[in-house]
């Protein structure tokens, strides 16, 4: 025998169940997913059934007479939390692909202690049904000898079928060998698999010789003797005797699920069997799709050619979701093979051609001998170098005689139907023809123009048409008969290649900024409105957002690559981007789905960088687990403005993917596209800039598009006069939009661009024009923290007092955090009332921020991963603001100084200059450490502890003991609270002044068993941290962070995918950095002494 990695299931895979034709399925107990083995050593392309309860303590499948047919081969999941019995699932088959849906339970129970854990089919036929019966249900949660085990009672169920026979139970030990080879007819499986391992203990030679005298009764060519003939079969696998016959006759079987386990065989018995890879590519061929997937699998015990031709044998058949499974997986094995024969210049298969031009990366397609063949797959093809597209169109006009014009467009017409990713590679190829080509297509070309809608390919024919010397009026005439074909036309303004055609464009383009025709105006019914710059997924839950990929379709190219993704907040490194990075698996492990924190309405956007029309967006989901987390969705398309143009709502989850199309954003708006189109118009600057100019002293939806054009005129091509009222404008614009949204893209652009505009005023002019604009921009402020550090990442911020700010808070620490910004000399204040109040029922709603006048401004609690932004009007009096964490415990620790300022410039070109000559006080003791930050480290520090000198001062050790925030968990003489271990009473042996130097630089090299972080997985994706106070058989209490002492969170079991012991203490590194040397030996003197103001290290104590 031999024991080899068959399917890898995590982390407990307790179920395993093997049907009567040797098919092979397992389940893993904590998650509760069940899975069809069909390609052994590797995974499979989907669940086996839609998980409903976890976790699967045992996995069956009901077989036998005494059960009705319709019961037959149904598999039976085991439950022990939640639901209390064990469900029925009804086996499906579609081609090579098995899933299973629910029906009715076999066993439900209202006893809270029922634990079925095991069934079996007996040896009467009936089912019988293991119940653990215990309180206790979790194996690690407990001590083996915890009394509440219960070690004496347990429970075995007998479940029959009302009015149908048990069968008869058969003897099998020590009877001989030709009457227990018998019982392989048996039409109960358990008779089949006693006698099965009865005669595994038997001498192989005779019962071999047993079995072929035994098979020879049946007739290969019946459906019926098929499973007696395939139990012969397994006999000699088992005890490894090959029998080439046998194996033959079943792989031609009548029967095919015979023919799909001989095949299974074959893989096996490979090396033994002549002509045993031949065989596997007629069974490639077969019409059963088991059977082609089994002869895939097979393939890969093989080496060369022959056995990358059975999998060409079974791509060139129809193909289902695990066959192509199969296939895929099969690549790592098989590629090599016809890799190097493109390599050596070996003739391929008819097959294997096909194969080889569909599935080979473009590297070695484009090593391929350019055939007919080869050359239309290089058209079809996605990111083919341009050379090697023109040389395949060249080469294939000489293969089919036509013309390369009439050819490309018949090619472009081709992959336009079939919606490949090659059209939009194809189009650009007409601008490549020679003008001779492109006189010859001149009728097809203006049809297209006058046809084609606003499709890409109609901008490309216009081009063509213009480059190839057609009139631009002609043109235009032609194509803008409808607001489709005007957009058509404006699109095709960076399509044509000669620039003073381009600049030629510029007449016919010019009025339609100002008006557009009523001919080209849409229809009402087209409800056609502008493009599109945002895309944006949120939910209106509280839950995680989690998507795989989006991908935005604009005239059939995926442009959301091109933009910036943003989300709500972020868990787990799943960041906004993964969702526009080109992977579509669904799978976490792979590292390209993102995750937003667990919070209320999550959102995830793209801004596309400009606006275009979009037609169609697919949004690609999780497959591995979370997929309901999308279910509900609302998609929501935004123009540059922020004006809605698209919404739908209650979108039901992906599965795994949902495309939708989009109507109303196909970018019909003929003033908004010909602005656009004007950043590609040469030798006209002048005009295009007092056009623009007056675009956006108008106002009006355009004037975000006009800005942009003016932006791309180099600024020294701007005209000197108009520019004063050009800049009012624009800064009367900005004045207009609240502060808090000044940030945006949108208003930066315009601020930007009217200072650029104030450079070319006089000097005298430009002064209070630049001060005003300067008064309009808001200051923004990025805040985030430090992780295990409890700290913020800044330690002193600055703002213009009276002035916007915006702060952009974010916490990537592990555990939660805020922000509040209170008045000069408030801090201890505020920070003794939050510990105060921080156990109070009202606490979590109010985010922790104590209820005072003392508090400017605050955030909410952000979780893990979650980000704010904060806007408001900086203080009016200049001074030194603290702004503070004031979760409980974390006041001390985490706090920072905004010095208000009455001129920022002044204060940013030299803070302390501009400090010393206008001085702001410090009102707050702590805030004299802010600013301070000493990375120490133990081999720093530990020659000045051993031993620890004397003469230490106790009022700075005391002090520091404050400003370290031991007082946080730490209580010592009548200070502090009584959270982590008691320092008055540690033990003497490690209670040493070295000892206690390296728990505070490194708290998490050594961790108190008792004060360790476990770490939860929920099913849901969640992960909760925190220290288990107590456990029940159904719920696990933890404390999410022992600072707040609040009520310990119950967490269900049954939601618990994975539990780990957290290797990161809870006592954050860097307590000492914002420390002297001293101040270290300070308190370093404080704690050794156990605050004891006699101790010796305090004789003769000086201050420093």
């Amino acid at each position: 025998g031999q024991i080899a990695n068959h399917f890898y299931i995590t982390p407990n895979p307790p179920g395993i169940v093997v049907d009567m034709w040797g098919n092979l399925f397992a389940t893993d107990a904590t998650t509760g997913r069940g899975y069809y083995v069909g390609y052994p050593g590797g995974g499979t392309p989907h669940e086996l059934y839609r998980k409903r309860v976890r976790p699967v303590a045992g996995f069956g499948m009901i077989s036998g007479t005494h059960f009705p047919e319709e019961n037959r081969g149904n598999l039976l999941i085991c439950n022990t939390i939640g639901f209390l019995g064990v469900l029925q699932h009804k086996l499906n088959v579609n081609g090579a692909d098995f899933t299973s849906h629910e029906i009715e339970p076999i066993v439900v129970s209202s006893d809270p202690n029922f634990r079925p854990v095991d069934v079996e089919i007996g040896a009467d036929g009936a089912l019988y049904i293991l119940d653990w019966q215990n309180t206790i249900i979790g194996h690690m949660q407990h001590n083996i000898r915890d009394p509440s085990r219960d070690h004496m009672h347990g429970r075995i169920y007998r479940v029959t079928v009302p009015g149908r026979s048990l069968a008869a139970p058969v003897k099998l030990a020590g009877k001989p060998i030709r009457e227990v080879i018998g019982h392989l007819a048996s039409p109960e499986d358990t008779v089949r698999y006693r006698a099965r391992i009865e005669l595994s203990g038997r001498n192989s030679q005779e019962v071999v010789a047993a079995a072929k005298a035994w098979s020879a009764s049946f007739d290969p060519n019946r459906a019926e003797d098929a499973h007696h003939l395939l139990e012969a079969l397994w006999l000699h696998e088992q005890h490894n005797i090959v029998d080439g016959k046998l194996l033959r006759l079943l792989l031609r079987s009548p029967h095919p699920k015979a023919r799909a386990a001989a095949t299974r065989v074959l893989g096996h018995w490979g090396a033994h069997i002549e002509g045993a890879v031949l065989l596997l590519q007629q069974q490639a061929r077969d019409e059963e799709p088991l059977v082609r997937a089994e002869a895939v699998v097979a393939a890969t015990v093989f080496e060369g050619l022959d056995a990358a031709e059975v999998v060409f044998q079974a791509a060139s058949r129809p193909v289902d979701a695990q066959i192509k499974y199969a296939i895929d997986q099969s690549r790592r094995s098989v590629d090599k093979y016809w890799q190097q024969a493109i390599k050596d210049g070996k003739r391929l298969s008819a097959a294997g051609q096909a194969f080889v031009l569909l599935n080979a990366d473009n590297v070695d397609l484009l090593r391929m001998p350019r055939s007919e063949a080869v050359c239309r797959a290089l058209l079809g093809r996605g990111s083919i170098p341009q050379k090697d597209r023109i040389d395949a169109l060249t080469r294939l006009a000489k293969f089919t005689g036509e013309g390369t014009g009439p050819l490309l467009l018949e090619t472009i017409s081709q992959h336009a139907r079939s919606k490949s990713p090659a059209y939009t590679e194809l189009v650009p190829l007409l601008h490549a023809l020679p003008v001779a080509e492109l006189t010859a297509i001149k009728p097809h070309l203006t049809t297209i123009v006058s046809t084609d809608g606003n499709s890409r390919l109609r901008s490309a024919a216009i081009a063509a048409l213009i480059d190839a010397g057609e009139q631009v009026d002609t043109v235009f005439h032609t194509a803008a008969t409808n607001h489709r074909g005007a957009i058509a036309f404006l699109n095709s303004v960076p399509l044509v290649q000669d620039a003073s055609l381009r600049s030629a464009m510029h007449g016919a383009i010019r009025p339609l900024i100002f008006h557009t025709p009523p001919h080209l105006r849409p229809n009402d019914e087209d409800k056609s409105s502008g493009a599109a710059r945002y895309v944006r997924i949120e939910l209106t839950r509280k839950s995680i957002l989690t998507l795989a990929e989006v991908q935005v379709f604009s005239q059939g190219v995926n442009i959301a690559s091109r933009g910036k993704a943003t989300q709500s907040g972020i868990s787990a490194g799943g960041t906004a981007n993964r969702a526009i990075d080109g992977n579509t698996d669904g799978n976490w492990s792979v590292g390209s789905s993102t995750a937003t924190a667990d919070q209320h309405r999550p959102w995830w956007e793209v801004d596309l960088g400009g606006e275009f029309p979009i037609n169609r967006i697919s949004v690609y989901n999780r497959i591995d687990c979370c997929s309901d987390r999308l279910n509900g969705f609302t998609l929501t398309v935004l123009d540059s403005n922020r004006a809605p143009l698209f919404v739908t709502k209650d979108n039901p989850q992906p599965r795994p993917s949902a495309d939708i199309s989009v109507t109303g954003v196909d970018g019909v708006d003929i003033k908004g596209a010909a602005i656009r189109s004007l950043t590609d118009i040469p030798n006209h600057d002048a005009d295009i800039f007092a056009d623009m100019a007056a675009v956006i002293q108008k106002g009006g939806k355009h004037r975000t598009s006009a800005i942009d054009v003016m932006q791309a005129i180099p600024s020294q091509r701007w005209p000197k006069e108009g520019i004063r009222p050009l800049v009012d404008s624009l800064a009367m614009y900005v004045s207009e939009i609240p502060p808090r949204h000044r940030t945006k893209t949108t208003a930066t652009n315009v601020l930007d661009l009217a200072t650029q505009l104030t450079a070319a005023l006089p000097a005298a002019e430009a002064t209070p024009v630049r001060a005003r604009l300067d008064a309009l921009r808001v200051h923004v402020i990025e805040l985030g923290t430090v992780p295990h550090r409890m700290i913020y990442d800044k330690q002193i911020l600055a703002a213009q007092a009276g002035k916007p700010l915006e702060i952009r808070f974010s916490n990537s620490d592990n555990m939660p955090h805020n922000l509040a910004i209170v008045r000069p000399g408030s801090l201890e204040k505020v920070g003794m009332l939050a510990e105060a109040t921080g156990s109070a029922p009202d606490a979590g709603k109010r985010h922790y921020i104590p209820d005072s006048d003392d508090v400017l401004l605050a955030s909410r609690l952000l979780e893990p991963g979650d980000k704010q932004v904060l806007n408001f009007d900086a203080p009016a009096p200049a001074g030194v603001y603290p702004y503070v964490c004031t979760y409980p415990g974390h006041w001390r620790r985490m706090y920072g100084a905004l010095y208000v300022v009455d001129d920022m410039k002044r204060y940013q070109a030299d803070p302390a200059a501009y400090l010393a000559k206008h001085p702001l006080p410090l009102r707050d003791e702590l805030l004299k450490y802010s600013g301070r930050s000493t990375e120490w480290k133990f081999d720093e520090l530990a020659a000045s502890v051993r031993p620890l000198p004397a003469q230490r001062s106790f009022d700075v050790g005391k002090t520091a003991f404050t400003v370290a925030n031991c007082v946080a968990c730490h209580r010592l003489n009548g200070e502090g609270k009584e959270f982590g271990p008691d320092l008055s009473k540690l033990d003497t042996e490690k209670f040493t002044p070295e000892h206690i130097l390296r728990e505070m630089l490194e708290p998490s090299a050594e961790i108190n068993e008792k004060f360790q972080t476990t770490n939860f997985v929920l099913d849901s994706g969640k992960i909760v941290a925190g220290m288990v106070v107590e456990e029940t058989p159904t719920a696990v209490k933890v404390i999410v962070d022992p600072l707040a002492k609040d009520v310990p969170v119950a967490i269900k079991k049954t939601d618990i995918e994975e539990r780990t012991k957290s290797p990161v203490s809870i006592m954050p590194k860097g307590l000492l950095s914002k420390l002297t040397r001293e101040e270290i030996l300070d308190l370093l003197a404080y704690v050794y002494s156990r605050g004891d103001k006699k101790h010796m290290l305090f004789h003769n104590g000086h201050k420093h």
